[in-house]
């Protein structure tokens, strides 16, 4: 009786780990195909925003080609709407870049007064000189 015992408890417990196998098995793959998926997504909405970059400076060179809005808009598969927004993307841009290129001047300009709080050849030391010492209670002549 006992050995039957042993015998099924041993086939549910291999039967059990079959069972997490199985499903560890299925957990990896799954895992591997949304990765897989993610880095797809990412791939192509990068390659999307260079497209939509591409296409937003040949907008913005064309108007200026045409010299209105209205006759690009004519002629082009694109509304007035879209082509000011274009236009007003373009521009936010530049002035980002510009105020970019201007940052370092201005984070130099406020670490300007950090540098005074530097200490000098004379205090760096003055201050590496060492402290006296405390008396030690527990001396002998104390």
């Amino acid at each position: 009786m006992t050995s039957r015992h042993n015998e099924a408890v041993l086939a549910r417990r291999e039967k059990l780990r079959a069972q997490q196998k199985a499903e560890l098995e299925a957990a990896k793959q799954r895992h591997s195909q949304q990765a897989t998926a993610l880095a797809t997504v990412d791939r192509e909405l990068a390659l999307l925003k260079e497209s939509q970059a591409r296409t937003r400076k040949a907008v913005v060179a064309a108007a200026e080609l045409f010299g209105s809005e209205q006759d690009l808009a004519d002629l082009i598969p694109l509304s007035i709407k879209e082509i000011r927004a274009m236009l007003r993307e373009h521009a936010d841009e530049q002035r980002a870049t510009a105020s970019q290129d201007s940052v370092p001047a201005q984070a130099d300009k406020q670490l300007a007064p950090v540098e005074s709080l530097l200490l000098t050849e004379e205090e760096t030391d003055a201050a590496a000189q060492p402290v006296a010492a405390f008396p030690d209670p527990y001396a002998a002549g104390a």
